[in-house]
């Protein structure tokens, strides 16, 4: 997150503001990606064992 931080433009408040909610975009959907990812392995593996 810190990285994150890093990157964003100093560049005026609403530069930084825009960029801020498009890292929390970013974020969010890589998160969510990464609970999917392991919800359907624990599936497949609850399917295989079932």
């Amino acid at each position: 997150m810190a990285a994150a931080c890093r990157c964003r433009p100093a560049v005026g408040i609403k530069t930084s503001e825009s960029s801020r909610v498009w890292w929390c975009v970013v974020v969010g959907i890589k998160a969510s990606e990464l609970y999917f990812n392991v919800l359907n392995q624990q599936l497949r593996i609850f399917q295989q064992w079932r």
